[in-house]
Parts: structure tokens; sequence; C-alpha cells
């Protein structure tokens, strides 16, 4: 393993070290891209299926099966008229040739073409749905994107491989109704029975919508369903039925918690109902309940107090829908004019409930929610950027609004991007408002115990999520949620909002510096994101590579390189801590940058002798310099260690002189003359050794873990087994800061 080094000199051969580097430390990036046939593969670390791909433009051209002569869509599919260059027949040839590798097999009967979008820039994006037996695959779809020249350049998928489920069951659409309502009636206590408003039978394979490998596939009944009852929140849930045994599979909000009608719910309170341009002359003389289009100033709430009404209507609602249309060019959330959904709520409609304690009573407020199309405030919510939020809700709801359950799925990793989308929004949206943001959800909120500290995307950790715990700031946060469920979507949203505000703002986090490239760059990367790339059932290995190309759709190299390392430092592109994988060093570690490539150079240390110390090193260093290690003994003193420097190999167990005191808390490193970074304080789980050993005790001797050498890359971890059981616990301190700690 390289000879040992004794005093002032490391003579470990600098070849032989570099070749353990990507041992040590795994790839540059732990989202592995493998690249063939002019192809860049992305594959998701927890579920391993492909889900991005980037051509090069010879890759991405058309071959002559993209005609309508030879394609077997145009030959059977007479429901539109193929012509040359149909950016369907395009689509279709680059997914045959590339069947294999997306796990389909036959994409004219498994793949469902909409009508082709065409964006401001000029690309067109194919989306599919996949269909297994002429029934709809739960989050299964694919987009194949198009540059102006009608050359595929990238290509976003989530599909359900490997499907082998029954096509007809025992349960029929009766018995799976009254399955699904007696279930939502005893979770949520409901007092009379819930109602069903829609249904379908599809195919569920739970490993593709909750992101794991599991392609175990089951023919389901999907049975949509709502309960309104008096003194609590509606609730509105899709159920999954197993059409074979009845059992329940999955459930799925359709709750998320926009020609304008401000409702006002405090009539609830006498027994009717939620109002527009309502007067209750016995009781309130004088005053009307609830503002329509063209209507005059309410004033405030004669029971409540307040303005919510009128604010909603004069310039929150107006400003939010202006936001959209002047910065994206869509006109409502619908791009119809409103928030409507049609019949019954027309499209131009924008719907808008306040004062729901009147109804909800303590058991829904304070909070706020988006309703399939509808906008609901308890008293006070009615702020700039949860009024924001709450109408961003509305983009992904319309954008997949031809799925079922529309929307994206509102559970696990997509419900949180989902969430962080309207957060970042609601923060852009806080801004065109106010002319600045603080990055804080909830600004302006009136002081209420019950709402608690606002969600900080500066900060998630040091506010508390509604599991009781402190909002995530990275995957690998001991506080990030691994159960596949509702308080998932809301508590892990703060990853990626993280993110954004890094992107926005730059700072130092999680050992990556990020120079912000500002808020207005940062809204329309992650808007593009989410109308050109994102899926239903989005993961965020997928976001990662999908936000990433939609920066470099919009801007240059250097804002490019800027939001992949926000992503990286919030460990976007690793597996996570729910996966089981390991932590490792983001790629955009400021150690790498800086040519250190140890995660904690002195972590093992103890005195052997009144002047010398042991080390355990961990990982590769490269020469710079001829000084690049100083112990720092405190203010203003600076010793060195080794003026003469090959390099060191990860493991060693080496010997070095200097004069070092007691209160050691970390080395400071010098990588070139102009930088230098302290490892101080120390990553999560490495601990530094500070208790001395008396002189005349040598340290024993510490034993070699070769699993850091023999592993696979992400055996590499940022803890590196540092301060483990090959230290005496008489030498070990307690834990440095936490890593998480942000900025």
């Amino acid at each position: 393993m390289g000879e040992r080094m004794t005093r002032n000199t490391f003579n470990i051969s600098l070849t032989a070290a570099l070749a353990l580097a990507p041992v040590l430390f795994g790839p540059p990036s732990a989202q592995a891209a493998s690249k063939a046939d002019g192809l860049e593969l992305f594959r998701d670390k927890s579920s391993g299926r492909v889900v991005f791909i980037k051509a090069s433009p010879e890759a991405g051209a058309p071959t002559a099966l993209a005609t309508p002569e030879a394609s077997p869509r145009a030959q059977t599919d007479t429901s539109r008229a193929y012509k040359p260059g149909d950016p369907v027949l395009i689509a279709d040839d680059f997914l045959a040739r590339h069947r294999g590798r997306l796990g389909i097999s036959d994409v004219t009967t498994e793949l469902v073409p909409l009508e082709p979008q065409r964006d401001s820039l000029g690309f067109t994006h194919v989306r599919y749905r996949q269909m297994y037996g002429g029934l709809p695959v739960v989050g299964g779809e694919a987009a194949v994107h198009l540059n102006e020249s009608g050359r595929v350049y990238a290509v976003s998928a989530m599909f359900a491989s490997g499907i082998a489920a029954p096509l007809k069951g025992a349960v029929g659409l009766p018995e799976a109704e009254e399955i699904a309502a007696a279930a939502m009636k005893g979770e949520f206590a409901l007092a009379g029975n819930p109602v069903m408003y829609s249904s379908a039978q599809v195919i569920l394979q739970k490993g593709l919508i909750e992101n794991t490998p599991d392609n175990t596939s089951y023919l389901a009944w999907a049975l949509s369903l709502r309960s309104e009852e008096f003194g609590r929140a509606p609730e509105d849930w899709t159920y999954f039925v197993d059409a074979g045994s009845g059992v329940v599979l999955k459930r799925l909000s359709n709750v998320r918690y926009l020609y304008r009608k401000i409702y006002d719910c405090t009539p609830y309170l006498w027994g009717s109902i939620c109002w527009i341009n309502k007067a209750f002359p016995d009781l309130y003389p004088g005053y009307i309940f609830g503002r329509g289009e063209g209507r005059p100033v309410r004033g405030p709430n004669p029971v409540y107090g307040g303005t919510d009404v009128d604010d909603a209507y004069d310039t929150l609602i107006p400003q939010v829908h202006d936001y959209y249309l002047s910065t994206f060019g869509l006109n409502g959330g619908n791009n119809q004019g409103g928030m409507g959904t049609g019949g019954s709520y027309p499209v131009e409609n924008t719907n808008v409930n306040t004062y729901l304690e009147a109804y909800w009573g303590a058991g829904g407020c304070p909070s706020a929610s988006f309703d399939r199309g509808i906008i609901n405030f308890c008293h006070g919510m009615v702020v700039p950027d949860i009024v924001g939020h709450e109408y961003s809700h509305g983009i992904p709801f319309f954008k997949f609004n031809q799925s079922f359950p529309v929307g994206m799925v509102y559970s696990g990793e997509p419900g949180a991007l989902d969430e962080s989308f309207s957060d970042v929004m609601g923060e852009g949206i806080e801004k065109f408002i106010m002319s600045e943001t603080d990055w804080i959800m909830g600004t302006g909120l009136v002081a209420n115990p019950a709402i608690g500290i606002p969600r900080s995307l500066i900060n998630p950790p040091s506010s508390l999520s509604e599991a009781g715990t402190p909002y995530p700031d990275k995957l690998y946060s001991p506080y990030y949620h691994c159960a596949n469920s509702f308080i998932q979507v809301h508590a892990n949203a703060t990853v990626p909002g993280k993110a954004f505000y890094l992107m926005s703002e730059g700072g130092t986090f999680n050992y990556c510096t990020i120079n912000g490239i500002g808020i207005n760059k940062v809204e329309q990367i992650l808007y593009r994101a989410m109308m050109s790339y994102y899926a239903q059932a989005e993961t965020f290995n997928a976001a990662y590579a999908h936000i990433i190309q939609a920066a470099e759709d919009l801007y240059g190299a250097a804002d490019v390189a800027e939001g992949r390392k926000a992503l990286q430092a919030v460990e976007m592109d690793q597996s996570g801590r729910c996966s089981g994988g390991t932590e490792i060093p983001p790629a955009a570690d400021d150690r790498r940058a800086l040519g250190i490539s140890s995660l904690a150079l002195a972590s093992d240390l103890a005195r052997a002798s009144a002047n010398t110390y042991r080390f355990r090193v961990w990982g590769i260093a490269e020469q710079v310099g001829t000084t690049m290690f100083n112990v720092n003994d405190g203010p203003g003193t600076v010793s060195v260690i080794s003026s003469s420097l090959g390099s060191l190999s990860g493991g060693e167990l080496v010997m070095v002189t200097g004069s070092l005191d007691t209160t050691f808390t970390g080395p400071t490193i010098r990588a070139r003359p102009e930088n230098i970074v302290t490892l101080a304080p120390a990553p999560e789980g490495v601990v530094y050794a500070r208790a001395p050993v008396p002189a005349a005790a040598p340290a024993p001797e510490l034993p070699f873990d070769s699993s850091r050498l023999q592993g696979t890359p992400d055996a590499a971890s940022s803890d590196c087994g540092c301060g483990s059981s090959a230290l005496p616990a008489s030498l070990i301190a307690s834990p440095g800061t936490p890593r998480n700690t942000s900025h």
C-alpha cells in the first residue's frame, strides 16, 4: 500500500497515489452518466432507471424510419395526418432505436403521443403516455426533445419496465369503490362516506412512483373520492385498489396544501356557505361578503377582521397573474386566462376561498391549499409568497391534466419537487410584488403560534416541519424523511429549495462555494425544467439532469456551472440516505477545486511524543508547491509539517513533527500560496482526537481499514471512517458541528 513516511518526508509515488483517487472518492458526480453511441445516459441511483438521455447531433439525426411511408405509427394511426419531418415520427424513430436502454419493447403500442409543443426557443417537445394492454400506466411517460433543426438532443423518461400484470381482475368497480370509501372513512375518521367522482382502470407499478427498483405491477382501480365535513378541511384522495385481491395499494392526495371570484366563508358560522357578493343585513347591515369581478372594495371582515378578500382581489391575484404572463408568457395557470377546469368552473375564472376558519375550524386552519384549481386560505394567510405558492401548484396541475390522477404524483420525491417548485416561484412572486424576497415562506404572516416558524430556504433546519423535525437541507441530512408519505412532500421540499436559494444568492454550503446568478435566471431555469423536462413521477436525480439541461438551454457555461454546483451541494445527484447508499463529497467540494482530495487530513490524531503526532490520512493529495501542509496552532501561528511533498496514499499511517497545542480543532491546508482552506468544524460524523497522550506512553498502532481502498466508488464516504474504533475511546472527542449547518 505504499511506503511508510517518517519524520518530514512524503515519498509515496504520485502516480500510484493518483490511481487510487477514483476508488477513494468516487466519480465527480454520484449520478453516473454513461456514454455510448453518441449518447449520455443518466440513471437514477435509487431505482437504476434511465431517466435522461443527452444525444450528440449525429446520434439525434432521424433515419429513414422517421418517414410516413416507413413509420409503423403512421401506417396504423388515422387520428392525424403524418407528413415528412413530423416531430412524432422523429421521436418515434429515436425511441425505437434505443428502446432496450429505456425498458420498452414496442414504441407504437406502448406509447401514445400527445400533441407536440413548440417553445419560445424554437425547440419542440413530444410527450408520450405509457400504456400496457390499452390501459394507462400511472406515472409512465417520456418526452423527446428536438432542436430547431429537428434533431433529437435529449429524452426525459420515466418508464415502468418489466410489466407483467393481468388485464382482468376479480374485483369490479362497485366492490373497489366500497373498499376505497371504507379505507378513506377509517383513515381520516370521517363521519360520513366519501363520494367518488372519477374512476379508471390502470396499471400501477409502485416502484415507479416510489423510486425503487421494484417492478411488481398491478391491475388496479384508480378511484378519486372527496369528503367535505363541517369543522375540517376537505379530504380529496385517489385510492388504488388491486383489481385482483381488493387490497388498497396506494393513495395519493389531490389537494395541494387560483375572471376573479373571491369567496368569503364567514357565513358558515350561521349555517350558510361560502358566498360571493352576498349581504346578510339582519346580521351585519351594510357589509357584503365576497367580491366578484368589477365589484367595489369590501373593507375589513366584520367577524375576523382583516382585508383578505380585498387583498386577494385588488393586489395579489392580479399581480400573480401578471407575473406569470410577463415573466413566462403564461396566461393564467391553465394558459386560458385563469384557473378554471372547464364546465361548471369556466377556464377564465380564478376562484379563491377566504376566511375558511368558519368552515374548516381548528382542524383545518391556519393553512392554505390548492384544490383542483381552487385556492383556499385561512385568515391571515393571504400574503404574497403564500398566494404565489398556492397559485403555482396550478402549473404542474394543468401541465399533467391529461394524466390520471392529474398533476405530479403527490407523494415522495415528485411531491417534494411539486412543493419546491411552488416555494421558489412563491419567492419570485414576492420579489415581483415587493421588489425583494427573503427566501422564507410566509413573509408578512400575522403572528400565530399555530403556524410556527415559516419555512426557510436559506437555512431549512432552522424551522420544524409538520413532522416535528427540522427541515432537511441535503439528501443525506439526518432530517430527510424516508417514509413515502404525505408529510414527506413538504418536509423534503427544502432540499431542492436550498439548491435554488444557493443558485440565486450564492454562498458556501457542504464545502461547496456557489456564486449566485440571481433569482431572475433561477426562476426561468426552474420554470423551463418543469414545463419542458419534468415527468409526473419526477425524481431528485432526474430533476438534477433536467435542471442542468434547462440552464444549458437558456444561459452560458458560467451560469450553468454555478447551477450545477448548487445542485451538487445539496446532493441531488446522489442516491440519498433512504436508498442505503453512501454519502460522498460533492463534485463541487471546494477541496477538490483546491487540489485537495482528502476529506479530513488529520482525523485520527494522537501524540506519539512531545512534538510528534500520528495522522491517519484518507485520500490523495496532489503536489502543487513546495509547502503544502501546515498546521494551525492557534491565532496567528502556523507550523510547517512538511516542506517536501510528493503525494500521500489514503489510509497510510504517517508520522509528522511540529509544534501543536492541545486545543487543536483541525488542520489548515495550503494548496497554493493564494488559497487556504480550513477543515473546521469537522464534517458530520467525523471526530477529531484532541486529548494528548503523555510523552512517555506512545500512542498505540492504528489498524489500517483496507475497505476504504478496496470498496466501490460509492464506498468513499464523507464520514471517511474517521474517529472510528481505530482510535482508542480515550482519545476521541465529541463530534464537531454537523455539516448540514447552513452558512
